[in-house]
């Protein structure tokens, strides 16, 4: 059964024999070996969950997949980088140019890969746009015969409905315009 003090059970058990050898009056304090025990914990947590079985074999897996996949070639690498370093530096190739040269190399790496992302992805965009100028013409022609028929549909109807209220309106004005004149003819007698 798994042991869940806060001490290691047998340092507690050197320390209690010891100090009740000496009659220290720190005796009472240290025996309470109990307070994180197994039962303190059920009591406080409801119960411990089952181990798995696995835990030991999956966490052992894991550590060696760390080792495995991180660490082992970044020592590889700075072990390479190292031997190379100090090849160079005994074949006394270490004029400052050469130096700054090589830092200088090193520092644009990255940014050339960067930029060449940068330009193939420029390259497809512009690729794209061609196509799409090929592409076009014929959907957007179609598109746009729809737009005028649905245009010449909606004038129609509009027209249509407004239609009664404008030859209601029009005779109005019409009627307006016959009693204005006849009210003139009669005002200038």
């Amino acid at each position: 059964m798994l042991q869940y003090s806060l001490v290691e059970p047998g340092l507690v058990d050197s320390l209690d024999a010891k100090l009740s050898q000496e009659g220290d009056a720190l005796q009472p304090h240290l025996s309470t070996r109990g307070k994180w025990s197994n039962d303190m914990f059920d009591r406080m947590s409801g119960g411990l969950p089952p181990e798995s079985p696995f835990s030991d074999k999956a966490a052992r897996e894991t550590r060696r997949q760390i080792w495995l996949q991180i660490y082992l070639p970044l020592g590889m690498g700075v072990m390479i980088l190292a031997a190379l370093v100090f090849w160079v530096w005994q074949a006394e190739f270490g004029a400052v140019t050469v130096w700054a040269d090589v830092a200088l190399v090193v520092v644009l790496i990255p940014l050339f890969v960067l930029g060449l992302i940068v330009l193939i992805v420029l390259a497809g965009l512009t690729y794209g746009v061609f196509w799409l100028f090929d592409w076009l013409p014929d959907p957007l022609h179609r598109l746009q015969s729809i737009i005028a028929r649905v245009e010449r549909g909606t004038q129609k109807g509009a027209d249509g409905v407004a239609r009664p209220m404008l030859v209601v309106q029009a005779v109005i004005a019409m009627l307006e315009a016959a009693v204005g004149s006849i009210v003139s003819i009669f005002r200038s007698y």
